[in-house]
């Protein structure tokens, strides 16, 4: 895995890149769909931001997770969804226990968490459930790697720079990175009475939604590596 320090110094080139490419338009059972090529290698696919569920908000907000909406025109699969609920400023220690997990020397640890202290928080949203794929253009017949990032349901995302590295897809896998639901709201424990109510005892509705999330992407990456 790249060094959070090459990580950040990729954040700050970043500002001074081309645009990426637009890949080749991939239908989906939602609908058309089309990403960007990394920017590392023309090689790998990226589609980010691809919705895999209903939102979570209003009736739905404590209800088993629905399907995700469907479209004709093609969508723009070049930007990753908003990260789940969670309090922004949780993320600076996260980082810190992160960076100092490295075993960097003190100079580039304290720089590197500047860099990270500077950055502007992100936005964050319950409407959060969307998937990201990485894949190599010849993929044909490749095994899917469906990964949650951690975060103790606290806080945390799949779009973080180093956790969407090529490394992965240049070996032959299509990665697949999903968001895990928090604590703020996607994730409630329930009453027994309520769950037997829903069809569904003894579980949390999260647990469900993240077995949905899975079956969700199945059929889209089985057209995705042929």
């Amino acid at each position: 895995m790249r060094t959070l320090l090459l990580s950040c110094s990729l954040i700050l080139a970043a500002c001074s890149s081309a645009p990426p490419s637009p890949t080749k338009i991939l239908q989906t059972p939602q609908g058309p769909v089309q990403g960007i090529f990394s920017s590392d290698n023309a090689q790998i696919a990226s589609y980010q931001g691809v919705p895999f569920a209903a939102a979570p908000v209003g009736e739905l907000r404590w209800a088993p997770p629905a399907a995700a909406p469907t479209w004709t025109e093609v969508r723009a699969a070049d930007q990753f969804g908003t990260r789940c609920m969670q309090a922004t400023d949780t993320e600076g220690g996260f980082f810190e226990r992160l960076i100092d997990g490295h075993g960097l020397s003190a100079i580039k640890s304290f720089a590197i968490k500047r860099v990270v202290a500077a950055m502007d928080p992100p936005p964050v949203s319950e409407d959060c459930l969307y998937l990201n794929v990485r894949t190599a253009v010849t993929a044909k017949d490749a095994p899917v790697m469906v990964w949650i990032h951690g975060g103790g349901h606290q806080f945390g995302s799949s779009d973080f720079d180093y956790y969407q590295a090529d490394a992965l897809a240049e070996a032959g896998v299509v990665a697949v990175s999903l968001p895990l639901a928090t604590l703020y709201l996607n994730v409630r424990p329930l009453p027994a009475r309520e769950l037997i109510e829903a069809g569904v005892p003894g579980i949390h509705f999260y647990i469900m939604s993240t077995a949905r999330h899975v079956v969700r992407v199945a059929e889209p990456l089985r057209r995705l590596v042929g």
